[in-house]
């Protein structure tokens, strides 16, 4: 396997989708080589099934096989979110209660991602105060203040039905929290949603059903068909892309220099907005 690479003389990560067309030699001979400078990563969606395949990868050790099935209800979404922050923080060496968890997912959201963010920020903080391992009620709330999430999540949620006067409203509700303007976090928040609402318009356009989209983008089925979906079909393929073009310039205006780069934020989505509903 390693023979058939590009040479590189960095390290180098393989990633490879539908593995079950691999031979399983290959992949036991991978293992054996412990091989330090390439990292094997085979992606496969749904179970493993029966046959050769299935057989070579249930020999593998535990530690290198790794399951990830988001529940496909939202009450179990929460519940599977909140569990997630436990791990997330353990994988750091913290400590959270599962009531403190929930009070962040619900501040955050369940987006596993942006969970994931949170808590390493809850990490660093703590870590600059010396804290225990222990996360308690005011580290959370320290962190969330000084970056207004709760306020990016009402942003967001205006900014799908391509309200401009909800969108302005929660901007500066988002400015107001922070001691300065969070350009480039609001712009990578937008550009995060605004991807998997393209990606669900394309499906959409290609005449995917709702669950053979969320299985092409990888997403969870309930997520996809009530949340990201109905966003594209809202606001088109086309006025997607211009959203995305906007956030595009909007960033490169902070690297250039704006003088007022927040203002020139809220001119781009303004613009993009007004577009929704003139072409899909």
């Amino acid at each position: 396997m390693k023979d058939e690479m590009i040479w590189s003389p960095e390290k180098v990560l393989l990633v490879i989708r539908d593995p079950e067309n691999m031979k399983a030699e290959e992949i036991q001979d991978h293992v054996k080589e412990k091989d330090n400078t390439v990292a094997v990563l085979l992606v496969r969606n749904g179970d493993l099934g029966k046959g050769v395949f299935a057989n070579t990868i249930s020999g593998l050790l535990k530690k290198n096989r790794i399951a990830f099935n988001l529940p496909g209800s939202q009450y179990k979404l929460g519940e599977f979110a909140v569990q997630f922050v436990v791990a997330e923080l353990g994988r750091h060496g913290k400590q959270i209660s599962e009531r403190l968890a929930e009070q962040l997912v619900n501040r955050v959201g369940m987006d596993l991602g942006y969970l994931s963010f949170e808590c390493l920020k809850v990490t660093t903080y703590m870590d600059a105060l010396g804290a225990g391992p222990q996360v308690e009620r005011e580290h959370v709330a320290k962190v969330l203040s000084q970056i207004g999430t709760d306020d990016l999540g009402r942003y967001l949620e205006a900014l799908k039905v391509a309200s401009v006067p909800r969108v302005l409203r929660a901007l500066t509700l988002v400015r107001e929290a922070t001691s300065e303007p969070p350009t480039l976090m609001t712009i990578a928040w937008t550009q995060n949603a605004a991807i998997q609402w393209l990606q669900a318009a394309e499906c959409a356009r290609q005449g995917l059903t709702p669950k053979e989209g969320a299985a092409r983008v990888e997403m969870n089925p309930w997520v996809y068909e009530n949340k990201v979906l109905p966003v594209a079909r809202r606001w088109g393929h086309t006025n997607i892309k211009n959203l995305l073009h906007h956030l595009a310039r909007a960033k490169a205006s902070v690297h250039r220099g704006h003088l007022h780069p927040w203002v020139g934020l809220m001119t781009h989505l303004v613009q993009a907005c007004d577009g929704v509903g003139s072409g899909r």
